[in-house]
């Protein structure tokens, strides 16, 4: 959202070797500042290094006031008059963990401002997207047009969400604060066909108002970036999303990219703090249930007399990770899929011949992207006498995480958003006695898995659902968490055993 004009210098630091502490001060000056009567910062007195000793001094002038926050550790405080010194020694390195918070919101810091009320930044940001959201006629027409028809305020907030998405290219260009903070004028944006996360949060925006239809711009950090301190008002965000209105509902979307199918919005935004400067207010952006970020894969498969196994596969997404999906298949040439779809049977089974695929949907926002594949793999179950057995292909590859590498951690494990995969498998099987695993249910604080396998005549049907609703596991709970995990993982991997008549 903000971008800095500056310059970089780098130096050298001659004779230092191995076990010598080095001590260095730097300035960093402000010319022009787009708010003068606004004074904020931050400081980390730790990072990736060991740190002896961190000092900051804090001037303000007389009259002046000053808050401030330390998160991460409880720095020494010495004040006198004016002028505050905040000091903290001996600060260990941060080890990284995989999938662990940003570093920002790890690292002993403080966060300062001279502002008691962002009440002085409601008012300055919400002044320059006024000006920015003004309907004009060309706003007016576009916005009839791309609704005529609908009533229902949510289909116009669908269709105007998608529109602004595939028609409205990315292309940041900033030129001072006004466009910085605030985008360019919708219609400016429009006529263009291209902006940023700002440029098309007010066009975006500016059209639902031409609808009759609440929308305010709001300034968020996304949820790699760090925390906002909500104590301390201060400049705050890299990003622009709207919230939006209707019918007594309030929901958040993002129309920066292209792929977003409504409601969904980016996975970065979730379970963030936004600034909305012309309600007034600094409000949470809450994590959607798992539902809404939904893998559902279902098999239909056929275990011939012969061994061979003929599959049928379709896959359906919800939220973000549908987004995702459709921004690969979107952006590969034709001859590009037909590989990448070979390669997809050949992980399942070096053995696997691809019978057929298809994308369903692929460039048609308003619906689910599915994909379809039909794959065959000869000689599937290992054979022993007149016993078959065999794993169902993909399912334990789903519950593959990597980030729970570890046994223990220092810090949070850090997801972007809620999970949920459903697996589905209907099996004919050839006659014989069948012998599944027996069914499973594992809750935990902060996800479920069931598994249950039923048989109906020679038909074996399968239903395994993994649902997780939060987005940071503490420390203390990541042992029980992994556990509940790789029990899933074992679980979806055990062999079902078939008894040929």
């Amino acid at each position: 959202v903000f971008f800095d004009r500056g310059e970089i210098a780098s130096f050298e630091l001659p004779d230092v070797d191995p076990g010598d502490i080095v001590e260095y001060l730097y300035v960093d000056s402000t010319f022009k500042p787009w708010f003068p009567s606004l004074f904020e910062g931050d400081w980390f007195f730790g990072g990736r290094e060991p740190v002896l000793y961190s000092s900051l001094t804090i001037k303000i002038p007389p009259g002046e006031t000053l808050i401030y926050v330390a998160r991460n550790g409880k720095p020494e405080v010495k004040r006198k008059r004016n002028e505050w010194t905040l000091t903290m020694e001996c600060i260990p390195p941060v080890i990284e963990e995989p999938s662990m918070p940003p570093l920002s919101d790890i690292v002993p810091s403080i966060t300062f401002s001279n502002l008691t009320s962002w009440d002085p930044l409601f008012d300055w940001y919400g002044e320059f997207q006024k000006r920015r959201l003004r309907i004009t006629p060309r706003i007016k027409r576009v916005a009839d047009s791309l609704t005529s028809g609908v009533d229902e305020p949510e289909k116009k907030v669908e269709i105007l969400y998608h529109w602004v998405q595939r028609n409205i290219r990315y292309i940041s260009i900033k030129g001072g604060a006004s466009s910085g903070v605030s985008g360019h004028p919708a219609e400016e944006t429009l006529l263009k066909g291209y902006g940023d996360c700002t440029d098309k949060a007010i066009l975006f925006a500016a059209l639902l108002r031409a609808c009759g239809i609440e929308a305010y711009p709001v300034y968020i950090n996304t949820n790699d970036a760090g925390s906002l301190v909500r104590e301390v008002p201060s400049f705050y965000g890299n990003h622009a999303i709207d919230k939006v209105k209707f019918d007594g509902k309030e929901i958040f979307l993002d129309a920066t990219g292209y792929y977003s199918r409504y409601p969904s919005f980016w996975s970065a935004d979730h379970g963030v703090w936004a600034v909305n400067a012309l309600e007034r207010k600094i409000e949470y952006i809450p994590i959607p249930p798992p539902e809404r970020n939904a893998r559902i894969y279902t098999y239909s498969m056929v275990l011939h007399e012969d061994g061979t196994l003929d599959v049928e596969f379709q896959s359906e997404y919800t939220g973000d990770y549908e987004s995702w999906i459709r921004g690969f298949w979107d952006t590969r040439r034709e001859e590009e899929k037909e590989r990448v779809f070979q390669g997809m049977v050949k992980e399942v089974s070096p053995k696997a011949e691809l019978v057929s695929w298809e994308i369903e949907n692929l460039k048609d926002l308003s619906k689910p992207l599915r994909l379809k594949i039909r794959y065959r793999i000869k000689d599937f179950p290992e054979k022993a006498e007149n016993y078959w057995i065999f794993r169902l292909p993909e399912l334990q590859e789903r519950m593959e995480k990597r980030e729970l590498s570890l046994t223990e951690r220092k810090y949070p494990l850090f997801y972007e958003t809620s999970e949920m995969i459903v697996q589905r498998v209907k099996l004919i099987l050839p006659p014989g006695k069948v012998s599944p695993p027996s069914s499973i249910e594992l809750k935990g604080r902060y996800a479920l898995f069931s598994g249950e396998y039923r048989v109906k005549e020679d038909t074996l049907y399968l239903e395994a659902i993994w649902k997780r609703w939060e987005r940071e596991i503490p420390p203390e709970e990541y042992s029980e968490y992994r556990r509940q995990v790789m029990e899933a993982k074992r679980w979806l991997g055990k062999p079902v055993i078939l008894e040929l008549q």
